[in-house]
């Protein structure tokens, strides 16, 4: 491993403690294995499971969305439709 990669895993663990991963993924699996033994439904994974939320894909920015964003900062409408 290298140096930098070695950096980037202590700003990713220092934002995202891994304990509290390593936590939940051992809690969640272990209650999708009861809930499967004691119900006989092999259809739920460990993942239903999780009390951490999962990470979302993010939003894509449409041009109406960037018009709205800029009308938000300081100075009003940032630019206008080129024939206006």
């Amino acid at each position: 491993m290298t140096a930098s990669e070695f950096a980037c895993w202590v700003r990713f663990f220092g934002e995202t403690p891994f304990s509290n991963r390593l936590l939940d993924a051992e809690f969640a699996a272990l209650n999708s294995t009861i809930v499967s033994l004691v119900s006989g439904d092999v259809g739920m994974s460990a993942r239903d499971f999780s009390l951490l939320a999962a990470e979302q894909a993010p939003e894509e920015m449409t041009e109406e969305l960037l018009m709205s964003a800029g009308e938000g900062l300081a100075g009003g409408i940032r630019y206008g439709a080129a024939d206006s």
